[in-house]
């Protein structure tokens, strides 16, 4: 996996670019294809117990574990495989090192869930923050490898929401990971085609047996 860059403003965050490299990406895209016919369609209830349709701001997503369980005879080791690039020993090492205890909480979680997004041409995200509680991660990537216009990821503060707040924005960059804090405002802008991204959480349970965050 290429280098991790940890960055300090305007919140901690955690930036991989040609995260999953063109043979894994295409592998894992490929299994998630049966997935973009029901975008928009399959629900799933957020940490809060609000049910959550994701059709907002021209975006709209399906929650892939809950769809594979609703479908069992399709092929779901697409999820697993793109979760294991998420928790690489480089990744691992990199949640340390951000010295940030939201980061280094997150090595420790048994529980995940992944949505896959879907904008719309002018579709966009306005100023939001994410109901998990550690760290939120987003895999921007191009379905056609044609080029990108808008689309842009913006991250914001912690738990802060006015012009005065400092702002970091990502263009669109195609096999782009990002990392970042839940609770830390973010936003996506308009996009001019369609504009894909995969959304990854994942907590600690105490319903479920704990990992070990060095393994």
């Amino acid at each position: 996996m290429p280098d991790a860059t940890i960055y300090r403003d305007p919140c901690v965050h955690i930036v991989v670019r040609n995260f999953l490299g063109d043979a894994l990406k295409e592998k894992i895209l490929d299994g998630l294809k049966p997935l973009l016919p029901h975008i928009g369609k399959v629900y799933q209830q957020d940490p809060d117990g609000v049910d959550r349709s994701h059709d907002e701001d021209g975006k709209k997503g399906v929650w892939a574990y809950p769809f594979f369980e609703e479908n069992p005879a399709l092929d779901d080791s697409c999820l697993s495989l793109f979760e294991s690039q998420i928790w690489t020993l480089k990744l691992r090492a990199a949640f340390r090192e951000t010295g940030d205890m939201l980061f280094q909480s997150y090595n420790f979680t048994n529980s995940s869930e992944i949505l896959l997004s879907r904008y719309a041409a002018g579709g966009e995200m306005n100023w939001h923050f994410d109901q998990w509680s550690l760290c939120a991660a987003s895999y921007i990537f191009s379905m056609d490898d044609e080029p990108q216009e808008g689309g842009a990821f913006v991250l914001g503060e912690i738990g802060i929401e006015n012009d005065a707040m400092k702002t970091k924005t990502y263009p669109f960059e195609d096999d782009f990971l990002i990392l970042f804090p839940c609770k830390a405002t973010h936003k996506v802008t308009p996009t001019k085609q369609e504009r894909y991204s995969l959304q990854y959480w994942a907590e600690c349970r105490a319903d479920r047996p704990q990992k070990s965050p060095y393994a």
